[in-house]
């Protein structure tokens, strides 16, 4: 199961901010007022990146047939140790790191967060 349609939207609008593209202009884009589009922007920020479970990555990463390697060079990381660190949790991601993870392996985030414990 890929992402929705509306998280890959938003994810587009992330970036097209992160290069420096006005709110306005981005809600012109995809018809929505520029408040709803920082409310979108603001909720994938919010992703935390203490919840990123390591295994799921990995076996997600292994499942798409791609190496450490190739994972890293997708999202812009220039030493794959990087992605061996998160799998193992010895070290965790910022939430932009996760984004990038997300659209290279085009999965939701359930399929590489932790998921809570019900009570």
């Amino acid at each position: 199961m890929g992402m929705t349609p509306r998280r890959t939207q938003s994810i587009q609008m992330l970036h097209l901010r992160n290069k420096g593209v006005e709110w306005a202009a981005i809600g012109r884009r995809y018809g929505i007022s520029d408040a709803a589009v920082q409310i979108r922007v603001a909720r994938l920020k919010s992703i935390r990146a203490a919840i990123l479970d390591g295994g799921k990555l990995r076996a997600t990463r292994q499942r798409c047939g791609l190496s450490q390697c190739v994972l890293a060079d997708l999202i812009g990381i220039s030493n794959p140790e990087m992605i061996r660190r998160w799998e193992s949790g010895d070290h965790v991601p910022s939430g932009t790191w996760l984004i990038r993870i997300m659209m290279a392996l085009n999965v939701a985030p359930s399929q590489i967060i932790q998921q809570e414990e019900s009570k």
